[in-house]
């Protein structure tokens, strides 16, 4: 009885402790963040309520999906082409590139890994 209760206060803590990192904008252990998927701009590479963990680097290439911000929101799209302006990105699902060019101060990393709340419970 006692290790069941200590086995649930111990999954209690660490559900928290997700959450918190999840909800950091800017906390980025070893250059990795966890992020949950919000809207379902790049279906079907992964849909709305998927975790993808991007990682920062030093330089990111056409084809590759980034996460930058853009104001106070993360926004996850491929770069589709790069300029002299910065990347010109898109979501897989939209019909036409993102409005604004954006700059490499503006990215926090590239997608490395996503997973679906399938994998995590199986």
């Amino acid at each position: 009885m006692k290790k069941e209760i200590l086995i649930k206060s111990i999954c209690v803590i660490i559900l928290a402790i997700s959450i918190i990192i999840l909800k950091s904008k800017n906390y980025q252990p070893l250059g990795y963040k966890i992020l949950y998927v919000q809207s379902g701009s790049m279906s079907p590479t992964f849909q709305k309520g998927d975790i993808v963990i991007i990682k920062k680097c030093k330089s990111y290439e056409i084809g590759e999906i980034i996460t930058y911000s853009e104001e106070e929101n993360l926004i996850t799209h491929r770069i589709i082409e790069k300029t002299e302006n910065g990347y010109i990105t898109k979501g897989d699902a939209n019909n036409t590139p993102d409005e604004k060019n954006v700059d490499s101060t503006q990215i926090k990393g590239k997608v490395i890994k996503t997973m679906t709340l399938h994998h995590l419970i199986h």
